[in-house]
């Protein structure tokens, strides 16, 4: 009997090691810094690479342009092989006249490149493509020559993902998604959510949640508390009840949600996921500016997606519940994640809170949610039947290859550990603590003037004295001359926030291309840095 393929791509399977040992070479310019402390010219560098006997990863700002370079020196060798991906960012303009727009931006990932004759693959890291973001922004500034730092959190990356059992990989996410199938976090076996069930789920997320509450005025400035969830995330997919993946369903009128019939008279204590509730506002509630449902603040009664780590805020705001029209989850408990937050806020305090550790384990939360995507990856060769002539640009020149993957809006693949449920509930939660404690800082007399994604941020007249701080709430910043921007973004003396930004690339030029592998308009931050580089 054949085996059931699409059973089996139902079922995760824990790992126990993924690591691959890479000896760490940096790039900077024009120079190339081994681990043994050699520094080489670049081109001295690619003229002896085919030597190497040991796979290296490489360490560059620039990760595309070093491919660039190894291509024009070794495209006519029949063994030279490579690999690079995609990655879409869409980065918000602060600086647009139309508020909220957003530019697409395409980064290309190098996965691995190297000879086929030797079968040794090497990988690179391009820390802006990796974090989105300058190197010195995850990385502490130090006298040292711009390759040396490199070399060192090239080292002490390698060496985390040694001590994780965790295969390197090009991205952060690349990383962080092996944690969700890890033995320790999940030793058992267990089932594939059910892509219905996660698109369900993606269309309610809650996302990071933003209010302004004075106006945008150029010429008005503010003196303020800045005050947060320290390892907000983290902190509440500790405490937050999830729903195990072995036992999740869909409950109710989970198909025709709008015909408005209740199906069960209320919620179950021991119950995690997704609702569609009524609800309804008594005369004598307090709900005020701090609801979850500004928009339905005047409607007596009416239905609302509700996650099960905000029942009890709603429920504190003076909300009724008359009833379940469906539900989205299970009463049986995952460990997994709980065991993964309480486990990564111990190593941030063994690094320090380290910049270049931060954005990998909260990109674990971030890839529960991935979208459906095609497995495409453009190689220098193939055996793929199926492969298609493709090309795409780097530096501002073509570069040619193949498409290798599924292609087509019916071949989209949503990776298995994807559990849209989860990060709802840790959104969920985190924006039912901001939205509360906001209510309380009210009740006491403070002025709140910007729920910032995991923040509050209240006016300090002079003479405000910081409120009461449980946890996890603590003092972020006193703002000088606070301005908000917009309800996702504000500038102060000391410390300025615009979430999803192009900062990353600023002072940089950015030039559209016309041609791409999938036949769109793109443009490139490694043109950008390039040029910005190298002139």
């Amino acid at each position: 009997m054949a085996k059931d393929e699409s059973a089996f791509a139902r079922i995760i399977l824990p790992k126990s090691n993924n690591y691959k040992h890479y000896d760490v070479v940096a790039i900077s310019y024009d120079r190339v810094l081994t681990e043994s402390g050699e520094l080489t010219p670049i081109g001295t560098f690619i003229e002896q690479l085919p030597k190497v006997q040991q796979p290296l990863l490489f360490i560059t700002r620039h990760s595309a342009k070093l491919l660039y370079l190894l291509n024009e020196r070794y495209k006519n060798d029949p063994t030279w092989n490579w690999g690079i991906t995609i990655k879409e960012r869409d980065m918000l303009m602060h600086d647009s006249p139309v508020p909220g727009a957003f530019m697409k931006m395409e980064s290309t990932v190098v996965d691995t490149f190297g000879w086929k004759s030797g079968v040794i693959n090497h990988r690179a890291i391009d820390p802006v493509v990796f974090y989105g973001r300058e190197f010195y922004e995850i990385w502490k500034r130090t006298d040292n020559p711009v390759v040396r730092d490199l070399l060192l959190f090239g080292i002490e990356l390698r060496n985390w993902c040694r001590a994780n059992n965790l295969g390197i990989r090009s991205t952060s996410g690349g990383i962080s998604s092996q944690f969700l199938r890890q033995e320790r976090f999940y030793p058992e076996s267990r089932r594939k959510v059910s892509r219905y069930i996660n698109q369900r789920a993606r269309e309610n997320l809650p996302g990071n949640y933003y209010r302004l509450f004075v106006p945008i005025d150029p010429d008005r400035e503010y003196q303020a508390y800045y005050l947060d969830q320290h390892a907000a995330h983290h902190y509440h997919a500790e405490r937050t009840l999830f729903p195990n993946a072995n036992s999740l369903y869909a409950h109710g009128r989970f198909k025709n949600i709008d015909l408005g019939s209740v199906v069960f008279p209320t919620t179950w204590p021991e119950f995690s996921g997704l609702y569609r509730l009524r609800l309804r506002i008594p005369q004598n509630a307090t709900v005020h500016e701090f609801s979850p449902f500004t928009h339905k603040l005047w409607e007596e009664s009416f239905d609302e997606f509700i996650w099960s780590s905000e029942i009890q805020f709603i429920k504190d705001l003076g909300y009724q519940i008359d009833g379940v029209i469906a539900a989205w989850g299970s009463i049986e408990k995952d460990e997994g994640i709980p065991k993964f937050a309480k486990w990564a806020q111990g190593e941030l305090e063994d690094y320090s809170n380290a910049s270049w550790l931060k954005p990998i384990l909260l990109s674990t939360y971030g890839v529960l949610a991935m979208k459906p995507r095609q497995r495409e990856i453009i190689r220098k060769q193939s055996k793929s039947k199926q492969a298609q002539p493709a090309s795409t640009f780097i530096c501002g020149k073509e570069i040619h290859g193949l498409l290798v993957g599924a292609t087509g809006k019916d071949k989209k693949i949503e990776p298995s550990i994807v559990n849209v449920l989860q990060r709802g509930l840790i959104e969920a939660a985190t924006r039912a603590e901001s939205l509360g404690y906001a209510h309380y800082l009210t009740s006491k007399g403070y002025k709140v003037l910007h729920i910032y994604a995991d923040g509050v941020i209240i006016e300090d007249e002079g003479n405000t004295s910081l409120p009461f701080l449980p946890e996890p709430w603590r003092l972020q910043n006193h703002l000088h001359h606070y301005k908000p921007i917009n309800v996702q973004a504000f500038i102060s003396s000391e410390i300025d926030k615009l979430p999803g930004g192009i900062h990353a690339y600023s002072g940089m030029e950015l030039r559209p291309f016309f041609k791409s592998h999938r036949n769109r308009p793109y443009f490139t931050p490694e043109e950008i840095q390039w040029k910005r580089m190298y002139g």
